[in-house]
């Protein structure tokens, strides 16, 4: 029993169970052997936590999850008749108590301006703002839990997901010398490490620069939100922010194949073309563009091109790192064309304001837009 309580716990506690799971789980609790689960949940928390908290931590992390359980036995002796969706919610119990205290207990308080990296196992780092003509290499951020040679399946691979505030960019070379340069309130998971053999698998929520490094044998694949782009080699822009109604690609150099989420046949870009999805659509619309417009960007200038003030306000969000407050109905609707490089973002203002009445106040970070 010791054994299958162990492995039914390390696949609940990693979100992998399944009702059957659950079920053989909740046939040990109406046993009434607390002790031996309370003794895996011990053994599981000190195999994944003992490289990152210290023994202080620990205990009294544990003592507050002990406590649950003997709070429940005690209970128990007091209630003869238990349902199975009781024995469901003791164990869903201890797990959420689990969950929360590393959470919200644990891992240290994350400032919100802050870029950060998800590592495979749970682990959240902050990382220093870099230079974006110095790389951040990928290689620098990886934990091996499997040595490199042994990374021979898709199932192998380990991820990272970054999270990049507003206000920041971050530069990353991935394992394969792909250059990612990262936009202001984007979020990208990739691979510790690709493995030979299969496609370089990414995914985007946001917006990123690739200068995809070439590999016939190995397709480099980015996954937004509504689409997918498949590339061998070349350097094009994606732009899939969840909060955003189209999703852009963009071709600098090379080609790429872009696909939807429909199964349609894929549409193929050349230099200087534009794949945009309006989402909730099947259709994928090609045109002609001035490619600077959608890589700006990377080089610190914001370019808008008659866009309405509710459609540049999330773009001025992460453009500059500030919260916008909409009091002003009327001037959503209002078009701008501009370029701004050195700016602040109440000089951009004072400049709508030559053309469009007007006001606004900045508290800190955050900006009130009012009549």
């Amino acid at each position: 029993m010791k054994k299958e309580i162990e492995y039914l716990i390390e696949k609940l506690t990693k979100g992998m169970g399944s009702e059957e799971d659950i079920n053989k789980l909740i046939s040990y609790l109406k046993s009434g052997d607390y002790s031996e689960i309370e003794k895996e949940l011990k053994e599981e928390w000190e195999k994944d936590f003992h490289r990152i908290y210290n023994t202080t931590q620990k205990e009294v992390t544990l003592r507050k999850i002990q406590k649950s359980i003997r709070k429940e036995k005690r209970g128990r002796m007091f209630r003869r008749i238990h349902t199975v969706s009781r024995y469901a919610a003791v164990f869903v119990g201890i797990v959420v108590v689990s969950v929360w205290v590393y959470k919200y207990q644990l891992q240290p308080t994350i400032p919100l301006d802050k870029i950060t990296i998800e590592q495979n196992d749970g682990t959240i780092l902050i990382i220093e703002d870099n230079d974006t003509s110095k790389p951040l290499l990928s290689s620098d951020l990886k934990r091996d839990l499997i040595a490199p040679g042994d990374r021979t399946k898709a199932s192998d691979v380990e991820y990272n997901t970054l999270r990049i505030p507003n206000g920041k960019k971050l530069h990353l070379q991935l394992s394969d010398s792909t250059i990612v340069i990262l936009n202001s309130g984007s979020h990208f998971k990739f691979p510790v490490e690709f493995v030979p053999n299969e496609k370089r698998q990414v995914y985007l929520d946001g917006e990123a620069y690739f200068k995809v490094t070439h590999n016939p044998r190995n397709p480099f694949v980015v996954r937004g939100n509504s689409t997918e782009t498949e590339v061998l080699g070349t350097e094009f822009n994606v732009s899939t922010y969840s909060d955003q109604e189209t999703e852009n690609i963009v071709l600098v150099e090379g080609k790429v194949k872009v696909y939807d989420t429909q199964g349609n046949a894929p549409l193929e870009l050349d230099p200087g073309q534009l794949a945009s999805l309006v989402k909730n659509s099947s259709t994928i619309q090609k045109s002609d563009v001035d490619v600077f417009n959608y890589v700006a960007w990377t080089y610190g200038i914001l370019v808008f091109s008659n866009e309405s003030f509710g459609q540049l306000i999330p773009k001025l969000e992460r453009f500059y790192g500030v919260e916008i407050s909409m009091n002003n109905p009327e001037l959503k609707t209002k078009r701008f064309t501009g370029r701004f490089e050195y700016e602040t973002v109440e000089e951009l203002l004072s400049t709508f304001q030559k053309t469009t009445r007007f006001s606004f106040t900045k508290t800190n970070y955050k900006i009130s837009i009012n009549p």
